[in-house]
């Protein structure tokens, strides 16, 4: 009995502060040539620790949304076995294709859905909640801090002069950092509500990621965060309709000054040009790329990981050499996205695990409302992005799922 309750503590305990590391799967090494991360390696201890423990599993089979996210593990494993073994780019190289497929079935899929599993156990009442709340916003402040200095330093990683941290990407640290500063402005305005100001010590960390945000220039990542703030405003119980209408007064100013400080920018107008080379005309390009490789593999995707080359080959199709953008790994919509990956099984499975989160939102429950803005939030910048299909932004959104529960 001791040995598994000491099992229990441990697993518990990773479970509730695995939040913190969950962008740290850059540390990586192999075994036997096999890739893996920190971050999955030790979702692999704790998920040991958790099957010693003895915990009483048989209750996920009540639980509708473990046949959802059954479903959805399905569709990943179909959509990795119809991979073939190697594909060619257009420029004639061959790649290892389902090599890549099971290496995004292995950390993208199974290993956040092992994180979801425990998460859901772990899971005792609103405290645990709060303090894996706390261990994400943490997250993101230690990104913020880094991507503050590449600005403060000039150091940039991205040629466009953008924040990105250790990101690739700016737009990626965008899609991590979103739900976060969702959830920072939330708890702002539930300190000014409650006139703690001895509290506002605290706001520091939400003061970090908004600035992270704003220097990742990502117009996408900004919409997003302004519409699931608005969504819990109006939809908390929390506030008068006064105090309604001038957080949405003060928020709409605030939006429109960062978009007055864009104006004249390259990035600004470019936002507008469809006509010529830009994000803008580069995403309808995608946009229409991908709906033409939907239309040709409706049932089964175009399976894991393999979007790059199918997108290459459909652009050189249609396009030829009036290309905007040629190495673009996701679909840049998160249902086209999961669609073209998982196939029509995985789309109908992701759809139903958000439903059943969803309606487990009551307006009179504050600390799911507030969740549930953290998950709106992910789907707007959906509409503009893939905020799924990478290590970090798939544990994101199985955490914030397990949160809704």
């Amino acid at each position: 009995m001791g040995y598994r309750l000491k099992m229990y503590a441990f697993w518990k305990f990773g479970v509730k502060f695995m939040p913190l590391l969950f962008p740290f799967y850059f540390l990586k090494f192999q075994v036997a040539e096999v890739p893996f991360t920190a971050v999955e390696v030790l979702v692999y201890i704790l998920f040991c620790a958790f099957l010693l423990s003895g915990v009483n599993v048989k209750r996920v089979v009540k639980e509708k949304m473990f046949w959802f996210a059954g479903a959805f593990f399905l569709a990943a494993v179909i959509s990795t076995f119809i991979v073939p073994a190697s594909l060619s780019k257009v420029d004639g190289t061959e790649v290892t294709a389902l090599i890549d497929a099971m290496g995004v079935l292995k950390g993208w899929v199974f290993m956040p859905l092992l994180y979801f599993v425990m998460a859901y156990f772990s899971i005792d009442g609103e405290r645990d909640k709060k303090h894996m709340l706390v261990s994400f916003i943490w997250s993101g402040v230690i990104l913020s801090i880094w991507a503050i200095y590449q600005v403060a330093s000039g150091n940039y990683v991205t040629s466009d002069g953008r924040a990105s941290a250790f990101y690739e990407s700016a737009n990626y640290l965008a899609l991590y950092l979103g739900p976060i500063c969702v959830l920072s402005l939330i708890m702002t305005l539930e300190v000014l509500r409650g006139r703690a100001w001895k509290k506002l010590v605290f706001l520091m960390p939400g003061f970090l990621v908004l600035a992270a945000m704003f220097f990742t220039k990502s117009y996408a990542g900004m919409i997003a965060v302004f519409a699931g703030f608005g969504f819990y405003l109006m939809l908390s119980k929390n506030f008068t309709r006064r105090f309604k209408i001038a957080a949405c007064g003060l928020a709409i100013l605030v939006f429109a000054g960062l978009a007055f400080m864009q104006v004249g920018t390259e990035k600004f107008e470019s936002f507008f040009e469809l006509s010529e080379r830009s994000q803008s005309s580069a995403r309808l390009q995608i946009w229409h790329a991908s709906s033409e490789l939907i239309s040709e593999h409706p049932l089964f995707g175009i399976g894991l990981g393999q979007f790059e080359i199918y997108y290459q080959w459909k652009m050189d199709e249609i396009y030829k050499l009036f290309t905007y953008e040629w190495l673009i790994p996701h679909p840049h919509n998160f249902l086209m996205g999961i669609w073209l990956n998982f196939g029509l099984l995985g789309l109908i499975s992701i759809i139903g695990v958000i439903l059943v989160a969803v309606k487990r939102v009551h307006v009179g429950d504050g600390l799911r409302l507030m969740i549930s803005a953290l998950l709106f939030s992910i789907l707007i910048h959906g509409i503009f992005d893939m905020p799924f299909m990478k290590n970090d932004l798939a544990m994101e959104f199985w955490f914030i799922i397990a949160l809704l529960l």
